[in-house]
């Protein structure tokens, strides 16, 4: 009798797959587009999209959104341009907490959170929240400011204690158009600028021959600009009541206005009116200082008696 005997053993693998809930809320979306621009509106509500692969598996989630640059461990968001930062928040849609990102904040502080918890219910929702801009500090540069930012959908099951678990990130981002702005100040000497002073009366007294009086321009500004001078009388002190024709009635003075490291001197006599320039390169975000200087170049003597004046007027124009 043969006794060998191939022996056959079957060994069978088995297993499920299953579609997990923790992974049903998988998408999330900004709607509107990536960007979220600021230049018109300094309080912007946003609308994201949270969506479920199926309408039959409920979850729950929370929407963290992250900290920008701001990579310091702290949510101290901004938007900037040549490393000047405008501060940046983001709230939830009724602005009663700042949101911050999963697992930073413990829910429901600090997170939008929501869930799709019923079967057969739709399969996307709508989140807001409320990006508010903080104060434009004074007079920085002109142009865009910018950042990026996620907003985190983190899922877990309905009725879990664990953790939540990261689904998706939709990557946005934030700008802010600054536009371009100048502003003009005239003040005593050394004075400090003053927004609210544009004016500066320049009094001789009893006129007398290389008498000088000073004070200062100021120029707050965010871009290159052209600035130009008129007078009135064409560089000449008029006689109340004189003729510019008769040389009685007229005193000639000179006007000196700089020099700044960024514009050199300029010296206007009779006649060197109307006068303009360009200063191309200030140092954007400040106020730059223009000295003057206004001397009475001519005697009065042989003058007509009476109060002598002249207006000069000043425009600036960015560039």
């Amino acid at each position: 009798m043969n006794r060998n005997r191939k022996l056959l053993i079957g060994i069978i693998l088995m297993g499920i797959v299953s579609t997990s809930n923790t992974w049903a809320c998988s998408q999330i979306k900004r709607l509107g587009g990536n960007n979220v621009d600021m230049t018109n509106d300094s309080n912007t509500l946003v609308t994201l999209e949270v969506k479920r692969t199926q309408d039959t598996i409920t979850c729950e989630y929370v929407i963290g959104i992250t900290k920008g640059s701001s990579q310091n461990g702290t949510y101290n968001r901004f938007i900037q341009r040549n490393q000047v930062p405008i501060p940046l928040r983001f709230w939830d849609e009724n602005m009663t907490q700042l949101l911050f990102d999963y697992p930073d904040a413990t829910p429901p502080s600090n997170l939008i959170v929501g869930s799709f918890s019923v079967s057969g219910g739709a399969k996307k929702q709508e989140e807001t929240m409320r990006l508010d801009l903080g104060p434009v500090p004074y007079n920085i540069q002109s142009g865009r400011y910018f950042n990026n930012f996620h907003a985190q959908l983190w899922t877990r099951a309905v009725g879990s204690t664990g953790n939540f678990n990261l689904a998706n990130n939709d990557n946005f981002e934030v700008r802010y158009d600054l536009s371009k702005s100048l502003d003009i100040s005239l003040v005593s000497t050394g004075a400090p600028f003053n927004l609210v002073d544009t004016s500066e009366s320049v009094d001789f007294g009893e006129i007398s021959q290389n008498e000088t009086r000073s004070f200062d321009i100021m120029v707050g500004n965010n871009t290159a600009y052209s600035y130009s001078l008129n007078s009135t009388n064409n560089g000449k002190l008029l006689r109340s009541g004189g003729s510019i024709g008769n040389s009685a009635d007229t005193i000639s003075y000179q006007f000196k206005i700089g020099a700044t490291a960024y514009s050199g001197q300029t010296t206007l006599n009779s006649g060197s009116y109307p006068y303009s320039t360009s200063v191309m390169n200030p140092p954007s975000g400040s106020q730059t200082r223009f000295p003057v200087e206004v001397k009475v170049m001519e005697s009065p003597s042989g003058k007509g008696q009476g109060t002598y004046q002249d207006t000069i007027t000043i425009d600036v124009i960015a560039n």
